[in-house]
This record gives C-alpha cells, structure tokens and sequence, in this order.
C-alpha cells in the first residue's frame, strides 16, 4: 500500500467506531451522530454544511473502508494476472511478438 493509502487507512481506523448518521435538527443546523452498539453521540455540528456535505461526511466512515478494501482486493487480482502472464509467456514464448 502507498504511503498515501496508508495515511488514508490509519485516518479510517482511528475515527470514531459505527455507522455515522447525519439528522437535521428542529433548529435547521445538521449534526452527525456515532451510533454503536444502541449508544448515540454527536461526533459534530455542520453549521455551515449543506444535507449534501453532512450526508457525506457521514457516509465515508463505512465507505472508506470498503473502497480500501476494494482497492486492495484489486491490486492483489492484477498481482495474480501478472504472475499468470508471466509464466504463460515463459511457457509459449512463440506467442509472444
């Protein structure tokens, strides 16, 4: 893993555990909520975030995983088709140009 994806992955795993929530108050300020294990906090108030934002920002907790995880479920696919390339080449070396 890069050292960026690194970075991204310990920012990931250091954030507050369970699902983000974003909820519009009566009083029209946004505020996200940790929800785990029937335990809600507040984590932060967007003031000056539109729904767009704050629905963002909460839903990267769980999607930044997932696209880590996707990532790396990739790169360990393109590993293999390499090595798989490599040894069908070495094999037939005639059908190479």
């Amino acid at each position: 893993m890069s050292d960026r994806l690194t970075e991204i992955a310990a920012r990931a795993a250091a954030a507050s555990d369970g699902r983000w929530q974003p909820y519009r108050k009566l009083d029209g300020s946004l505020v996200v909520y940790a929800v785990r294990d029937r335990e809600i906090r507040p984590l932060f108030v967007a003031n000056q975030a539109s729904a767009e934002d704050t629905e963002f920002t909460a839903r990267a907790r769980e999607d930044v995983p997932w696209l880590l995880a996707q990532l790396e479920q990739a790169r360990a696919i393109a590993v293999e088709l390499e090595n798989e390339n490599a040894r069908l080449r070495a094999e037939h070396p005639e059908a190479v140009s």
